[in-house]
């Protein structure tokens, strides 16, 4: 009753992702079931590692600093310079 998933997003997709793939596989495909399984585990994996971020790390910053941070009244130099950085690091990661 008191059970509470660590990942509920990452829960409810592997559910969906679960039902979806065993209405599609139906019986004559129960030898592909495992090899469905084990691409929604590591999917749910990923999101569970995204929203435990989120939870964890974003969530209590945005809670203590605001949203100030994000959306900044008046352009400083520090923002440039954030701004700057993260456009050249996303150049790198994409």
């Amino acid at each position: 009753e008191n059970f509470r998933p660590v990942c509920p997003a990452s829960d409810g997709v592997y559910q969906l992702g679960k039902g979806l793939a065993d209405g599609l596989l139906g019986s004559d495909g129960a030898e592909y079931r495992p090899l469905a399984i084990e691409a929604l585990l590591r999917v749910r994996l990923e999101i569970c590692v995204l929203e435990s971020f989120v939870y964890e790390a974003i969530v209590p910053f945005v809670q203590k600093k605001g949203l100030g941070w994000i959306l900044p009244f008046h352009e400083t130099i520090d923002t440039v310079i954030a701004g700057t950085v993260f456009a050249v690091a996303l150049n790198f990661i994409l």
